[in-house]
C-alpha cells in the first residue's frame, strides 16, 4: 500500500521524535523513506541579514544534518532513504515534492520550528493536510520517545467515500501489527436537535460502523463498534483519550448530501488537539486502496 513516505524536518529534537511514528510505518510497509527539509526563502527575503549568501549556506548545512537525522533512524529498520533540502515556501514546497517522487503518503509533526524560529510543522502541517492528494499522518512530538506499538486503531466514519478509504487504510495497518480496530461514528447534534434528522443520521452512522466491521471480520481483524451524539471532532478526540487509542485514521476533504462529519475542518481539528498520531485519507483514493486490497488476496 505504502512503497515511499516523505518525512519533512525541521532538524528539531520534537521533529525527530515525531518522525519516528513516519519510520514506524515505512517499516511496516517496508517503504523507502524520503527525508526533506524546506529552506524558507520567504523568511529570508524579510530578514535582515547583511550576508545572505551565508546564512542560506548555514541553513542548507542545519538541513542537510536534519535529513542524515533521520536516515540514521530509518538505517535502525533497514530502509532505504533519499534526502533532499529544498528551497521555497514550507507547504508549497512539500507539496511539490512529493507529487514529483510521487510518494505514497507524507508524515509530519506539528509545533516544529525552523532555524530562524519560524513556525514550519504547525500551520503548515495544516495547509499540507487540506492540500495534499495522498495520505497525510501528523503527530505531536511528546517530551518523551514516542510509542510506536500500536494495539488499538480508531477510524472515524461516516459511511461516506472518504470513510471507505479511511476504514480500508486502518485495517490493512492493523492486520499487519495485529492491532484491534474500533469502528467510530458520532452523530453530529450541533447541526440540529430535529428529531427526524437526528433519526436519519443515528441510522447512517450504525450502518457505517456496521460496514467497518464487516470489512474487518473479513481480514480477521479485531473489531469493536461505537457510536456518539455530539461534535464530530470534539467526539473523536474525547473518545480516542478515554479508550486507550493508539492511532486514529480519518478521512478528509469530502462532503457528502447530507454535510456530514468528515470534512477538513474536522480532521484538522482532531489533528491540532489529539494526543496520538493521526492518519487522514483522500476520499478519491479508495480506488487504489481497493485494488491493493485486490492484490494482496
Amino acid at each position: 500500500m505504502y512503497d515511499s513516505i516523505l518525512i519533512p524536518t525541521d532538524g528539531s529534537e520534537r521533529s525527530r521524535r515525531a518522525a519516528a511514528h513516519g519510520i514506524s510505518l515505512a517499516a511496516t510497509y517496508g517503504a523507502t523513506v524520503h527525508a526533506l527539509n524546506v529552506i524558507d526563502t520567504g523568511a529570508l527575503e524579510i530578514g535582515d541579514f547583511t550576508n545572505l549568501a551565508q546564512v542560506h549556506e548555514a541553513l542548507e548545512t542545519q538541513g542537510e544534518a536534519a535529513t542524515g537525522a533521520i536516515a540514521e533512524l530509518a538505517a535502525v529498520h533497514d530502509l532505504d532513504t533519499v534526502s533532499a533540502v529544498r528551497d521555497g515556501t514550507p507547504a508549497r514546497t512539500i507539496l511539490r515534492y512529493a507529487e514529483e517522487e510521487d510518494v505514497d503518503l507524507v508524515s509530519m509533526g506539528t509545533h516544529g520550528r525552523t532555524g530562524l524560529r519560524r513556525t514550519l510543522l504547525g500551520s503548515v502541517t495544516e495547509r499540507v493536510v487540506r492540500k495534499a492528494e495522498r495520505p497525510v499522518l501528523t503527530a505531536h512530538p511528546g517530551e518523551e520517545e514516542p510509542d510506536t506499538d500500536y494495539d488499538r486503531i480508531l477510524v472515524a466514519t461516516d459511511g461516506g467515500p472518504e470513510s471507505r478509504a479511511a476504514a480500508r487504510a486502518a485495517i490493512d495497518f492493523a492486520a499487519r501489527v495485529d492491532a484491534e480496530v474500533v469502528a467510530f461514528s458520532v452523530i453530529d447534534t450541533t447541526i440540529t436537535r430535529e428529531s427526524a434528522f437526528v433519526n436519519a443520521l443515528e441510522g447512517n452512522s450504525h450502518d457505517a460502523v456496521r460496514r467497518v466491521a464487516d470489512e474487518a471480520a473479513e481480514r480477521d481483524v479485531a473489531v469493536e463498534t461505537a457510536v456518539r451524539e455530539g461534535s464530530p471532532a470534539e467526539g473523536i478526540v474525547d473518545y480516542a483519550e478515554d479508550h486507550r487509542i493508539d492511532f486514529v485514521v480519518m478521512g478528509t476533504h469530502g462532503r457528502t448530501g447530507l454535510d456530514r462529519f468528515l470534512t477538513s475542518s474536522v480532521a484538522e481539528r482532531v489533528i491540532r488537539h489529539a494526543e496520538m498520531p493521526v492518519l487522514t485519507v483522500r476520499g478519491d483514493v479508495v480506488e487504489p486502496l481497493e485494488e491493493a486490497a485486490d492484490t494482496e488476496e
